[in-house]
């Protein structure tokens, strides 16, 4: 199930969730990490990532996106929780985006790629289909325990 970010052939990064890592697991905390594949290219680079995130991580992207969307200006910002993949699209009010990134091959320590892609307006319901179906086959499970 996958999330592309950019041109459909050139210039994106697509974010294949395969699965939970947890699968038998329902709380907040185990139950919420997803397996993923992560393919990028950008100007002469390409390559393919394993990693988790986490669902509530693609909830907050889609608002954040949908919003963005409805204005074209102003940024939003995906990043996982331990920050192997993170970018921010920014929208010039006019429908250009501009897609800025990180992406490592280990969490931590590693490579880094540090990316540019741009798109337009037009991408961006694909971005949404994308997440859509992603947060309805892996729906965030349980609720987050507030300290206190």
């Amino acid at each position: 199930m996958k999330i592309h970010v950019g041109h459909p052939e050139h210039e994106f990064i697509a974010i294949d969730v395969i699965s939970r890592t947890h699968p038998d697991a329902n709380d907040f905390y185990d139950g919420n990490w997803l397996n993923t594949k992560v393919l990028i290219e950008a100007g002469s680079f390409s390559g393919t990532i394993n990693g988790q995130l986490r669902a509530e991580e693609l909830v907050s992207f889609q608002d954040e996106l949908t919003k963005l969307h409805e204005s074209l200006s102003g940024s939003v910002k995906f990043s996982t929780m331990e920050e192997w993949l993170s970018f921010e699209m920014t929208g010039d009010g006019k429908g250009h985006f501009s897609c800025t990134g990180k992406i490592a091959d280990e969490v931590g320590y590693g490579n880094v790629l540090n990316f540019q892609i741009y798109l337009d307006q037009t991408f961006i319901p694909e971005i949404l289909n994308g997440l859509g179906r992603v947060v309805k086959a892996f729906p965030v499970l349980g609720t987050a325990q507030k300290a206190g």
